[in-house]
């Protein structure tokens, strides 16, 4: 450890160099800059006011990591029309340095990358402000990855020579041969089956790349039987097509032309080779996922402790089935005192597993995770428990945009499970 703050990690050392450097100089900007990331990260959000207010008092010049960093804290605190102010600001300075610079200057990208970071960020803030077409164009400039197990590096040049398609293109129908490339999570890719069908019925020959783990489930849909669906292009894909879509700008292109969400597809028809017990039919059987990959950036914010749950698990009327498949030893300890609680997380091998037992469920209790957009996507009936500044498509979800069959239980006040628990206190005693 060199006693350098890295704005890119955050661990225990990091924290102890800001704290050293404090002592040095109680004034040291960035060392408060890098504390409200920390604790902003580690959700303690009472030390992160306390740390940018002290950076932005500190800061007689009011430098730009500075500012970028309280306009995020505004955002995660929920204070949008604040950090938007700021973003805006931010970007206007921003694009003043890029037009007193060439692109040969060695600051020209990195000034570029600053600009379509905030523009990302204020996706954000329009979505939660409710402004959704300002938040679907500003949400274009996010940064677009291919995963890497999609594509040989052999082909990775020959699919960059492959234009996107633009919306006036989709509009116009042109270029009838496309492959959709999926971004993100798996939830994030389940959510965009949706507008696979519709691509079709408007002419496009569509081939549509995903993680391999949901192959099975996505072509046991019937919707999908026109849909090429693969996990890895190949060069011959790559020649055959005339553009390439991101997954995640289809809800743009739909939305804009439409004013409207496509509407979700027919539930397949699945079985598992597991042997699944549903124990007492006379009962009320609920799935329950708590947790999402910790490898998240928001995992923090979106996971629960199971302890939380206890107060269910105690009604002995109902049974609880886990939807999980890594479950600590500390939370096998809570599970184990509850002989209503049925812990799958052997038996879902995979997500038609998953699915097979969702659908064999009254009702599905869920945070943010992929199973929320399984459930929603089959029609499954569900609540998912949000936290008070959840992902921005979830602020959408009033007028039921995205799932229908989804009840949403947002936190009232940041890092307070309380409410959306008594709200779901009650759904449970009226089923």
């Amino acid at each position: 450890m060199d006693g350098t703050l890295d704005f890119s990690i955050i661990n225990e050392g990091q924290i102890k160099i800001c704290f050293d450097l404090i002592n040095i100089n109680p004034k040291n900007v960035d060392a408060w800059v890098k504390l409200t990331q920390i604790y902003l990260r580690n959700q303690d959000f009472k030390m992160a006011n306390m740390c940018i207010n002290t950076a932005f008092e500190c800061d007689e010049e009011k430098n730009t990591r500075m500012l970028s960093m309280k306009a995020y804290y505004h955002l995660k605190v929920g204070e949008f029309n604040e950090a938007r102010d700021l973003y805006l600001y931010l970007i206007s300075f921003f694009k003043n340095l890029l037009n007193s610079c060439t692109p040969r200057d060695s600051n020209y990208s990195l000034y570029i990358k600053k600009i379509r970071t905030w523009k990302f960020n204020l996706s954000e803030i329009e979505f939660h402000l409710g402004n959704k077409i300002n938040g679907f164009e500003l949400y274009e400039y996010r940064d677009k990855k291919l995963q890497e197990d999609f594509i040989d590096k052999a082909d990775i040049t020959a699919l960059g020579n492959v234009r996107e398609l633009t919306f006036d293109e989709f509009k116009n129908k042109e270029f009838k041969k496309i492959i959709v490339l999926s971004e993100q999570g798996y939830g994030d890719q389940i959510m965009i089956l949706r507008y696979l069908k519709p691509l079709k019925e408007l002419g496009f020959v569509v081939k549509y790349v995903c993680n391999k783990n949901l192959i099975d489930l996505f072509r046991s849909y019937s919707d999908l039987s026109n849909i090429e669906i693969i996990e890895k292009i190949n060069y011959k894909d790559i020649k055959n097509s005339d553009r390439i879509i991101w997954s995640m700008s289809l809800p743009f292109f739909f939305y804009k032309q439409n004013k409207k969400n496509c509407k979700i597809l027919k539930s397949p028809t699945i079985s598992s080779n597991q042997n699944i017990n549903l124990k007492n039919q006379k009962s009320i059987n609920i799935g329950i996922c708590w947790k999402g990959n910790p490898k998240n950036i928001r995992d923090k914010e979106r996971s629960i402790e199971l302890k939380l749950f206890e107060h269910l698990f105690s009604k002995k009327t109902f049974n609880f089935f886990t939807l999980q498949k890594d479950i600590s030893t500390e939370e096998r300890k809570v599970l184990s005192k509850y002989s209503n609680i049925i812990d799958n997380s052997n038996n879902l091998k995979n997500f038609k597993d998953t699915y097979f037992l969702m659908k064999n469920l009254q009702l599905i209790i869920t945070v943010d995770t992929s199973l929320l957009h399984l459930a929603g996507s089959s029609d499954i009936k569900t609540v998912a428990l949000l936290p008070y500044v959840p992902d921005p498509r979830w602020s959408m979800s009033e007028d039921d945009f995205w799932y229908k069959n989804i009840k949403f239980l947002r936190q009232s006040k940041l890092n307070d499970w309380s409410q959306p628990f008594e709200r779901l206190n009650k759904i449970i005693n009226e089923l």
